[in-house]
């Protein structure tokens, strides 16, 4: 339904939340976002840059949280067509225009907020989810379907992998115990065929 109704509606949130459920990235990563910045060919996104937010809320550009956060991430296929549908629809597409923008200066750091906000009440969805909380969504799923906390890391562009895990701990420990049961059941089955071989030798 978002992808279909929303995107009619207002294009260009749709493509930032997208993106932001996609690649796990801050709000002020995402609204930081240049053109050349967004590599279609090989389908990467390069971090080098936030939206900081000053007196009475009005952004400005700084460096992102921390060395960590200066990142190169891989985004699937499906996004990168998502993007150059955008690009192409978009009126500001110099390499240093800005991705999300308000007549080619970003968007304010509160916009992907409301936007949000907009998509739950418009379609009574995510209720509780936050710009952030999409963040948190992808980590939890990436580690769920066997991602390493280094590579959550990575993506997420957390300092030290420490942080990753402090967060994720649970998420971790299930996953961990879900291979293991893996490993259990391999391990069993080994065992089985291991015996079969010695009896017929």
């Amino acid at each position: 339904m978002l992808d279909s109704q929303y995107r009619i509606i207002n294009h260009q949130a749709y493509v930032l939340l997208r993106l932001a459920a996609f690649t796990g990235m801050r709000s002020e990563e995402l609204i930081a976002l240049q053109w050349k910045h967004v590599d279609f060919d090989g389908g990467y996104i390069t971090i080098e840059q936030a939206i900081g937010r000053g007196l009475h809320g009005v952004g400005y550009l700084k460096e992102p949280k921390s060395s960590a956060s200066y990142r190169t991430i891989k985004i699937a296929s499906d996004m990168v067509r998502v993007l150059a549908d955008y690009y192409d629809e978009s009126s500001f597409k110099k390499p240093n225009d800005f991705v999300f923008n308000n007549e080619g200066h970003f968007v304010q750091p509160t916009r992907p907020k409301k936007w949000m906000d907009d998509v739950k009440k418009r379609y009574n969805v995510a209720e509780g989810i936050t710009p952030h909380g999409l963040r948190h969504t992808w980590a939890t799923l990436a580690l769920e379907r066997g991602a390493t906390v280094k590579q959550a890391q990575t993506y997420l562009g957390h300092a030290d992998a420490s942080i990753t895990l402090d967060i994720y701990s649970e998420v971790t420990k299930e996953a961990s115990e879900k291979q293991q049961a893996s490993l259990m059941i391999s391990s069993q089955k080994l065992n089985k065929i291991t015996h079969k071989l010695t009896q017929n030798p």
